[in-house]
């Protein structure tokens, strides 16, 4: 007897992982689109580049899109912090900048995950000082691996309670203004 609850134990222990497979939200088919808001203070070109490395982000931690009518977003907001010269000769200038990453679900009108990153650059101009703190911004970060962590669990909760809804639907468009006003 005990032989067979030791075989029959053995047997659960085994087959415990496929269970836990079977309630995962598989998300490969994911598709996320990178949104960046209008920002007068940083140039055209340093954003477009921010938005490459965002979207290569995404696409390391197993989402992806280019389509602009995808359901879920990433919306970088980038705030100068600040701007200051040095006491050195020559003069050199120190920026700080945050980028606040959302990851968003643009349909229900939901924050999935949100998180702060803070960078600092120098150089001889202000300008090439911001642009050294933005570049900084790097796809592997672990805390945009964690957004998409935290992102991909919050999302993995509300499509177990809510199973009637597509997990891969899309929008009419990509306006996030909602996020912008929170």
């Amino acid at each position: 007897m005990e032989k067979n609850l030791k075989i029959l134990l053995m047997v659960f222990v085994m087959a415990l992982p496929l269970f836990a497979n079977a309630q995962k939200v598989e998300f490969e088919n994911l598709q996320v689109n990178v949104v960046m808001p209008e920002n007068e203070s940083i140039s055209e070109t340093l954003l477009s580049s921010l938005q490459d490395r965002l979207y290569e982000a995404v696409s390391l931690n197993a989402l992806g899109s280019m389509d602009a009518s995808s359901r879920f977003v990433l919306l970088p907001i980038v705030n100068i912090v600040s701007k200051n010269a040095t006491s050195s000769i020559p003069p050199q200038f120190v920026a700080e900048i945050e980028v606040a990453l959302y990851f968003a679900d643009n349909q229900e009108k939901t924050i999935l995950s949100q998180t702060m990153i803070t960078k600092k650059g120098m150089a001889d101009t202000e300008s090439k000082a911001v642009a050294k703190a933005l570049k900084s911004v790097q796809a592997r970060d672990k805390k945009i691996k964690r957004l998409f962590d935290e992102g991909k669990a919050n999302l993995a909760k509300y499509f177990a309670t809510h199973t009637d809804e597509a997990v891969f639907d899309t929008v009419k468009e990509n306006d996030v203004k909602w996020i912008l006003e929170k």
